[in-house]
């Protein structure tokens, strides 16, 4: 649908009798801007059909991020997996447990502060962590916050990562 050959469309649109090479030269000069806008077009378009098709999975995320590091998409070296970090995790008992009373003091009565956090809140820990070969460092150091941008544009939003060399 999106597919135009301009000079088969002049071609076709002219009248036989008018058909003369400089006549179609002429014509085809008129419209080569509209064949530069044309094209123009079609990359855009291209670009967002993969955008559009991306989502938060790994295996599109991950594939997202081969194809944009190598231009070919032959080379699938960039992979994700799961942060095996463990929290160390604040837990309240009751005394239904049987375990020793848990005590939360205020500021007023001078006592060290205690926070209490969500699972992974404040915990240092990453949700995922995008390995990427030790060849890709010089290439790297030169493109590193687009390749972060790529990772923010393609993820879901929430989950915290980190690049790992391997």
């Amino acid at each position: 649908m999106y597919e135009l050959n301009f000079t088969k469309l002049i071609t076709d649109l002219l009248a036989w009798f008018l058909r003369k090479p400089v006549q179609l030269a002429w014509l085809e000069c008129l419209l080569k801007p509209l064949a530069d806008l044309h094209a123009l077009f079609t990359s855009v378009r291209t670009n967002m059909l993969f955008d559009a098709n991306i989502t938060g999975q790994v295996c599109y995320l991950e594939y997202a991020l081969n194809s944009k590091v190598y231009n070919d998409g032959s080379l699938r070296t960039i992979y994700i997996t799961d942060d095996s970090y463990i929290p160390q995790d604040v837990y309240l008992y009751q005394k239904l447990e049987l375990e020793d009373e848990t005590y939360i003091f205020n500021a007023k009565e001078l006592e060290d502060d205690t926070y209490l956090f969500n699972s992974h809140e404040g915990s240092g820990g990453y949700d995922f962590v995008v390995h990427i070969p030790t060849a890709l460092t010089s290439w790297m150091a030169t493109h590193n916050d687009y390749f972060i941008a790529l990772i923010k544009k393609y993820k879901m939003a929430g989950p915290s990562f980190k690049v790992q060399y391997y």
